[in-house]
């Protein structure tokens, strides 16, 4: 079968992979909450099944999980969301400005730091020429 365009063998692959740990992972939460149905959550189901060090290393695993996928969800909403509708903004304004933050915050960064950066100085520097319209 023909993948759609952009969606290589590759990037299908790891997907797939990912929903069967995803898959995995919502299996042993079902089994966990059988067997503690009055109790919750990662620490409490680690550290009662195995021991109170594990508890917390999963736990704090699970933590930088949340915030690494959180970081890839702002990259995928800055560059497939946001700077295409501050680029449309823009031209529909005719305001160039705009237009030049839709390339700032579409750049590939290393950081989600740097492109906060990038929006905030825009904000303090580049908006309150708006007020005076």
């Amino acid at each position: 079968p023909r993948l759609p365009h952009g969606l290589g063998f590759g990037k299908f692959f790891r997907g797939s992979l990912g929903l069967i740990a995803a898959l995995f992972n919502g299996f042993t939460y079902g089994l966990f909450s059988a067997i503690m149905p009055k109790t919750g959550g990662d620490y409490i189901y680690i550290s009662r099944m195995i021991g109170m060090g594990y508890g917390f290393v999963a736990s704090f695993g699970f933590t930088l999980a949340q915030l690494y996928g959180f970081a890839l969800n702002c990259y995928w909403a800055f560059n497939q969301a946001v700077a295409p509708a501050i680029a449309t903004f823009g031209m529909v304004r005719h305001d160039q400005r705009l237009v030049s933050l839709a390339i700032i915050v579409g750049q590939e960064r290393t950081s989600s730091s740097a492109r906060f950066l990038d929006v905030s100085r825009f904000h303090v520097f580049g908006l309150h020429g708006f007020r005076s319209k």
